[in-house]
C-alpha cells in the first residue's frame, strides 16, 4: 500500500520508528554505521495532498466540460 508523507518530516511511514511512529532526524535512515536519531515528532500522514489533487482533477474535468458547451454553442 503507498502511504502518503510526513507532514512533519516528508519521509515515507516505512522509516519511521516502528514503536513510537517517531520521524527520522533529517527525514531520512541514517547509513547503516551510523546511530539513527529519532525527532520529538511523529508520523502523521498528509491527507491534504491527496484531496487537493482530487480537487484539481475535478476542476479541471469541469473546465474541459464547460470547453466543450462554449464550443457547442458558438458553432
Amino acid at each position: 500500500m503507498n502511504y502518503p508523507k510526513c507532514i512533519n518530516c516528508g519521509a515515507d511511514r516505512g522509516i519511521h520508528h516502528g514503536e513510537t511512529m517517531q520521524c527520522p532526524v533529517g527525514g531520512f535512515e541514517a547509513h547503516y554505521t551510523q546511530k539513527q536519531y529519532w525527532a520529538k515528532t511523529v508520523y502523521v500522514p498528509d491527507s491534504r495532498s491527496d484531496s487537493e489533487s482530487e480537487r484539481i482533477r475535478q476542476l479541471e474535468k469541469r473546465v474541459f466540460d464547460l470547453e466543450q458547451i462554449i464550443k457547442s454553442l458558438t458553432d
